[in-house]
């Protein structure tokens, strides 16, 4: 007696008919890919976007390290394989001979455990490593792996039967696979695990620079651009000219001195106390803002940050190290710019993660003003922790620090408020020039790097190539006569 035949063929236990599950999962695979090349978009293009702001959790996954696969963005070759699966699925029909669909389905099964496996690495990584989650990134590995669920449950497992008018014998041709055998399963199971594991692998071998390095004539904008200012349609063909533009429309706002002739955008120390940038549209005096070393060290490195911002968070311990490395050679000129628009006029939309920045930079600021001394203890306390004090807490340090008084006294100074809009101003105007956006940024000579830079070798390269520097350990002697002339 035969056992009951549940499929007429073999093609029929293999071929999937056009049913709604399989548009469901083409649908969810589109919407997945839709999702990446957006991501992917975001990571090639540097600048803001809307729900992806300087700070939030989708920013700083795709600022990290995990974010790229062999030095691109993670989101190219994930868009990729989403429109093969999407491809793949129009090969299940039984039009098709038998051995192409055990290829599709082949094909499909393989795919969708690098996906799943892909999934999983990515959710990890944002938990555990990076502490922040991307929404965007977690949406589309929901659709990918929901999709990749459907299709391996719905793959067309089989088992050996008896061929008609046998029921068990000595006969080898009388085994007739209906589905895919367990064994093929097996085998592409086996293989899915090692595409997952070159996937996870290729992070490795190619680590992406976090931070990008500009100089002023590499991204000028063309002169038909719009401008998000309300700049449109300037003749913008330099950096004088677009100095020039930016100047006439904000220098009334810009406290810290008075512009000059613009030239150009890079830092130049124009008195032994004053640095001006972008060819004389901001010009900062150095006995007047915070410093980590002195002001008559021999180059000045602007630094853009805000003490809500992660990378900044990760910056600022180096800062010092660097410092004391180069001893009098450098200092770094700190120009606290929240992301906030209760204090920086040229913020739009401020994100959670910045609710407090215009309070921390005021508070800064205010000890700054009421006891220089006190304020880098102040500064230091403010990054410590892996995330920010609450705004009672720093204002109770700033007044133990400072006294009372002379806290409240300071904080209602409009040299404050002056400042910060100042700052806010320069970060747009290097928005404009470089068409970048993100924090920290340092104006290192004649050119400025944007984003994290995770590696205190990397800074110290950075400073040797553009400034001419050298460490004391390198060259002590020449560093100590170098500094005494200097001095006499």
């Amino acid at each position: 007696m035969s056992p009951p035949k549940t499929r007429t063929s073999v093609e029929e236990s293999i071929g999937a008919k056009e049913g709604n599950w399989l548009w469901a999962v083409r649908i969810l695979l589109l919407a997945a890919t839709a999702g990446a090349v957006f991501l992917a978009w975001v990571s090639l293009q540097n600048g803001p976007v809307a729900g992806c702001g300087e700070g939030s959790g989708c920013n700083k996954v795709l600022q990290s390290r995990w974010a790229y696969w062999l030095g691109i963005p993670v989101s190219i070759p994930a868009s990729l394989a989403y429109l093969s699966l999407v491809a793949v699925t129009f090969g299940f029909s039984s039009r098709y001979g038998v051995s192409h669909q055990r290829w599709f389905w082949g094909y499909s099964w393989i795919l969708s455990i690098v996906i799943s496996l892909a999934a999983v690495w990515f959710f990890g990584l944002q938990a555990i490593v990076i502490h922040a989650f991307c929404k965007f990134c977690l949406a589309v590995h929901a659709c990918a792996v929901l999709a990749s669920a459907i299709l391996l449950a719905k793959a067309p497992f089989g088992r050996p039967r008896p061929s008609s008018g046998s029921e068990s014998g000595t006969n080898p041709a009388r085994d007739v696979v209906q589905g895919i055998s367990r064994a093929t399963v097996y085998a592409w199971t086996l293989a899915g695990f090692v595409g997952g594991g070159l996937l996870i692998s290729g992070q490795f071998l190619v680590e992406k620079r976090s931070y990008v390095v500009v100089a002023p004539n590499q991204t000028l904008s063309p002169a038909s651009d719009a401008r998000s200012d309300g700049i449109q349609g300037e003749a913008v063909t330099s950096n004088a000219a677009y100095a020039a533009a930016m100047a006439a429309r904000y220098q009334p706002r810009i406290s810290v001195s008075q512009a000059t002739q613009a030239i150009g955008s890079v830092v130049r120390r124009i008195t032994p106390l004053a640095v001006d940038v972008h060819g004389g549209q901001f010009r900062f005096h150095l006995d007047e803002l915070p410093m980590i070393g002195t002001p008559q060290s021999s180059h000045i490195v602007l630094t853009l940050y805000d003490y809500a911002c992660h990378h900044c968070r990760d910056l600022h311990p180096r800062l010092a190290e660097i410092q004391k490395r180069f001893s009098n050679q450098v200092a770094f000129l700190l120009l606290p710019t929240p992301l906030n628009s209760n204090c920086n006029p040229v913020v739009k939309i401020s994100l959670p993660e910045h609710l407090n920045s215009c309070e921390y930079a005021r508070l800064a600021l205010g000890v700054w003003r009421a006891s220089p001394g006190a304020f880098r203890q102040f500064d230091d306390w403010l990054f410590a922790p892996a995330k920010p004090m609450s705004v009672a807490d720093a204002r109770q340090y700033a007044a133990q620090l400072v006294g009372r008084e002379k806290l409240e006294k300071a904080l209602t100074d409009d040299w404050i408020m002056g400042v910060l809009r100042t700052n806010g101003f320069l970060y747009k105007t290097n928005y404009q020039v470089f068409k970048r956006s993100t924090l920290p940024e340092l104006m290192i000579g004649s050119v400025t790097t944007f984003g994290s830079i995770p590696r205190e070798n990397d800074l110290v390269d950075l400073l040797s190539k553009h400034l001419g520097l050298q460490t004391q350990s390198d060259d002590r002697f020449e560093s100590f006569s170098d500094s005494g002339s200097r001095s006499r």
